[in-house]
């Protein structure tokens, strides 16, 4: 058995392990499409944004109480949280088990959820000063790690199962059963460095026709995978423009609705500014 031989099958297995990147701030790729091929993959991908867009909606209303602090009007902010919120159900909404449709909805809304991270970016420059910046960080820090902590866990569970999935199917191109493996990723007993190390014992003791008809094998799995993500992302495209509207309608009626309870949240209604600034006033005098 050849080094090079050994290293080109383990190349094989490791393609087939998808590394989950964090959410990106950019449109789809195939890459991120992939792991909606398989179920546990997609809801993986779906955690990703539902915790970007949680972080993003803590840092708006901390944003939204700072501003408000200082003399600002925040109407326009409360309108982008209060489509943000409503963006976080139809997150949490997505049906991960119906494969087409779940691609199509987080393209959809991770696109959204971009542009209203855009916009709520946009609408505050040249309002905050270094020191009003500081705040919202020291203010957002502690609720975005609370938030992160509960969905990492599940996350990190997730990958364990999609990352098991993924070493079975390759080990099944070469005929090789090894539960105990699949097991220990599962359950996290195993890293995924230790189970490379276990692939290479394994492979070395394959016949070299063997070996090349399952890198063969798994090359084919790998090309399938890589041209099923593709297709999905190309339907996602279609008609996509029309379900962001008709979505955006709804939400809008939805957002509207919460404005109230948002102001109600972040304690900053126009009654409290008012009593504020006469307070001030009264001071002064």
């Amino acid at each position: 058995m050849s080094m090079k031989a050994n290293a080109l099958a383990l190349a094989s297995i490791v393609s087939l392990l998808v590394v989950f990147s964090a959410f990106a701030a950019a449109e789809s790729t195939v890459e991120e499409i992939e792991p909606f091929m398989h179920g546990v993959g997609a809801q993986v991908r779906v955690l990703q944004m539902e915790k970007t867009i949680q972080r993003n909606i803590i840092i708006g209303e901390e944003t939204v109480k700072v501003l408000a602090a200082n003399g600002n009007e925040t109407g326009v902010q409360e309108g982008i949280l209060s489509q943000m919120e409503a963006l976080l159900d139809e997150a949490r909404a997505i049906n991960t088990s119906n494969k087409t449709q779940s691609v199509m909805d987080f393209v959809d809304t991770k696109s959204v959820a971009i542009n209203l991270s855009m916009q709520f970016r946009q609408s505050v420059q040249g309002l905050l000063t270094e020191a009003m910046r500081s705040e919202i960080r020291n203010a957002s820090a502690s609720r975005i790690a609370e938030v992160n902590r509960a969905i990492n866990q599940q996350i990190r569970e997730l990958v364990r199962q999609y990352n098991a999935y993924r070493v079975e199917t390759a080990l099944g191109a070469f005929n090789i059963s090894r539960p105990a493996v699949v097991d220990g990723i599962k359950n996290g007993s195993i890293t995924m460095a230790q189970v490379r190390s276990r692939v290479v014992a394994v492979l070395s003791e394959l016949a070299a026709d063997r070996k090349a008809a399952a890198v063969s094998a798994m090359n084919r799995v790998r090309t399938e995978l890589r041209a099923n993500a593709s297709g999905e992302l190309a339907k996602s495209v279609v008609g996509a423009l029309m379900r962001q509207n008709e979505k955006l309608r709804s939400r809008l009626v939805i957002a509207n609705a919460m404005i109230s309870n948002l102001r109600e949240r972040l304690n900053i209604t126009q009654a409290q500014g008012n009593a504020g600034a006469r307070s001030g006033r009264g001071g002064a005098a």
